[in-house]
């Protein structure tokens, strides 16, 4: 999986996402804070949610597998987070943090059942008693509803190609330097129960609200306690 995270994606990570967005989440992460709190990024590309949570106060690290994603995460930092090039897998503080977060489809670059559970059993490792864990992705029904159609973004012409058998969904970024990535849609019914057997206690919402969601939302928010 790592060979896809190269530095042709960390050059241009920051130019595909809108900073609002982070913004939006960060905002949403912050409403089930009442106080500074220890936080873990896991997968956290170039840094940018660690740098906005450190800035409101709270001890945030942040992990990614991709060492070009971290370089570029230590070059901009300008906050107090600390950054680290190392996997969930790898990376086991037990019981130290409040709060785990993975965004921007993290969970969605995990190909299999195994190395879906071990990622959820680490996060869960790294967790106090009570701590969160909040992560988005791609909502399978959507998906399979609303297929993903190619669209101009940037310098970059984006391809996409779904399998609704397999559940890959293989995204091509055609550009003077494209690269491709692949994630797997996984079914929420899947998730739900491998969390819940992991130890967590499970809400699915509509993307960075406390909504139910519908068959219509493309993007959905996991918010799972650690029991």
């Amino acid at each position: 999986m790592s060979g896809e995270y190269d530095k042709l994606l960390a050059d241009s990570y920051d130019s595909l996402n809108d900073k609002e967005k982070y913004r939006e989440e960060v905002e949403y992460i912050s409403s089930f804070l009442n106080s500074p709190v220890k936080i873990l990024d896991v997968g956290c590309g170039t840094g940018t949610h660690a740098f906005m949570l450190s800035d409101l106060g709270h001890l945030c690290v942040g992990i990614d597998i991709s060492k070009e994603m971290i370089e570029v995460a230590n070059r901009n930092n300008k906050s107090k987070a600390e950054f680290h090039h190392v996997s969930i897998e790898d990376f086991l503080y037990a019981k130290e943090y409040d709060l785990c977060i993975s965004l921007f489809n993290v969970i969605n670059h995990i190909l299999t059942i195994k190395d879906l559970r071990l990622f959820f059993e680490s996060v869960y490792y790294n967790l106090k008693d009570d701590g969160l864990f909040i992560f988005d992705c791609f909502n399978s029904i959507a998906v399979l509803n609303d297929r993903p159609v190619a669209k101009q973004k940037g310098s970059f012409h984006i391809k996409p190609h779904y399998d609704p058998f397999t559940g890959i969904l293989k995204i091509n970024y055609i550009g003077d330097d494209g690269f491709s990535l692949t994630h797997r849609i996984w079914d929420v019914s899947i998730l739900i129960e491998i969390l819940r057997e992991t130890g967590f206690d499970v809400r699915c919402c509509k993307r960075n609200t406390q909504e139910e969601i519908t068959e219509q939302d493309y993007k959905i928010t996991f918010i799972c306690r650690r029991k």
